[in-house]
């Protein structure tokens, strides 16, 4: 059934095999094996500036971003409450080689692994009384959910002196 603007449910006369086709037709090969989109993107402003971003594609009347899109043509339903990741960091990417599903932590997890993160907590040079985060002033903890912090150990250092005046010294200052 045909509407004003085009088909009600995307168009009946093609078949999955298809619109594989379609996706294939849509990309550019990279030396890496990526295949990138051309077209639309869904991209952040530092992404839409660098001319990267999420790919787009309009599949049964709906439109998809490529990545979920090219994992669901051809490994499957995408399993519900994770997200497509690229094993390659590249957005527009829809080889589906390059794409696993994983969970919103994973994601994070690596893209803290390999630098991406900007403002995580990692990118600090120095702690915040000044003191360098080097190899002998950082101390690793793990906090009861498995999180990985660091500690500046010249702030540990201080903190016991503060704490193993006695009382009385302690109460005079104030």
């Amino acid at each position: 059934m045909r509407q004003r603007g085009g088909w009600k449910k995307g168009r009946p006369d093609m078949s999955d095999t298809d619109y594989m086709a379609k996706l294939k037709r849509q990309c550019t090969v990279t030396d890496a094996g990526c295949w990138e989109i051309g077209g639309f993107h869904f991209a952040s402003e530092s992404q839409y500036n660098e001319g990267k971003g999420y790919g787009a594609m309009c599949y049964r009347g709906k439109n998809w971003r490529a990545n979920r899109l090219a994992y669901f043509l051809w490994k499957g339903p995408i399993p519900p409450g994770q997200i497509i990741r690229h094993t390659c960091d590249n957005p527009p990417c829809c080889n589906p080689d390059h794409l696993v599903a994983g969970t919103h932590r994973e994601n994070i997890r690596d893209c803290i692994a390999r630098g991406r993160q900007r403002f995580h907590p990692s990118h600090k040079t120095h702690c915040v009384r000044g003191h360098a985060f080097d190899e002998a002033n950082t101390a690793l903890h793990t906090d009861p959910r498995g999180y990985i912090f660091r500690r500046c150990r010249q702030c540990g250092r201080e903190r016991y002196q503060r704490e193993k005046r006695p009382t009385s010294d302690r109460k005079s200052e104030q």
